[in-house]
């Protein structure tokens, strides 16, 4: 790479770390969760994972391994969706199951907290803007 090039790599790095420094929460995708810009400009004290019941394992250890945060949690229902696998022999090694479920089921065995909600808050949103609006949206 010709020096100008790295030179403007280097100075959009730095400008990029900056800005994250700016703020307390940063919102990001699992695979950007391990960026060593995000990781050089933040000290991650928790990582959130909203439907987690859809994201491979690896998906969801990338970002808690490279951070190493205090707390960890994972959203979603496991009695849904499973993670989407193409790969016949990646499912039957185990792929097509998430770390949501892997804790659903074991959460007796490990220091993790487990919660089921008893009500749907999502639906519920939706039947006040029915009720509301008396359409469907």
């Amino acid at each position: 790479m010709p020096t100008k090039e790295k030179e403007y790599v280097k100075l959009i790095a730095k400008a990029s770390i900056e800005e994250m420094q700016k703020y307390d929460v940063l919102l990001c995708t699992t695979a950007v969760g391990a960026n060593p810009k995000l990781i050089k400009a933040s000290d991650v004290s928790q990582i959130i994972i909203d439907e987690a019941d859809m994201c491979p394992k690896p998906h969801c250890l990338v970002p808690i391994i490279a951070t190493n945060p205090k707390q960890v949690v994972l959203i979603g229902d496991h009695k849904q969706l499973r993670p989407i696998i193409m790969c016949i022999e990646a499912a039957e090694l185990g792929l097509d199951k998430s770390l949501f479920e892997s804790y659903a089921h074991n959460h007796s065995s490990t220091d993790a907290s487990f919660v089921m909600l008893n009500e749907q808050y999502r639906m519920v949103c939706l039947a006040v803007i029915y009720n509301a609006t008396k359409k469907m949206i």
